[in-house]
């Protein structure tokens, strides 16, 4: 396997985590939605909810921090290739 080869196939899983990245964040604005509408009836409610709404914000933070440590090593990826490529080239 060439290093061509090899540059192409991690261009491949790059485009693969790009997606799950992409799926990932629409999944943190459905959860901030969904966290804002819990927010807004835990108001009404008197914030007798409010450990579950707790519970939430931690999550959808811990998501945010996830996706952004995936975009972090998708750039670090996406540098290594065109690296890679530029050897193969040579």
């Amino acid at each position: 396997m060439t290093l061509g080869h090899l540059a192409t196939a991690a261009e491949t899983h790059l485009d693969d985590l790009q997606a799950d990245m992409e799926a990932g964040s629409r999944q943190v604005d459905h959860i901030q939605q969904a966290g804002a509408k819990i927010r807004d009836a835990l108001c009404e409610q008197q914030f007798e909810q409010a450990p579950l709404m707790r519970s939430l914000v931690k999550r959808v933070a811990e998501l945010r921090a996830c996706v952004r440590q995936q975009q972090e090593t998708m750039r670090a990826l996406r540098h290594d290739i065109r690296r890679m490529r530029a050897l193969a080239d040579r």
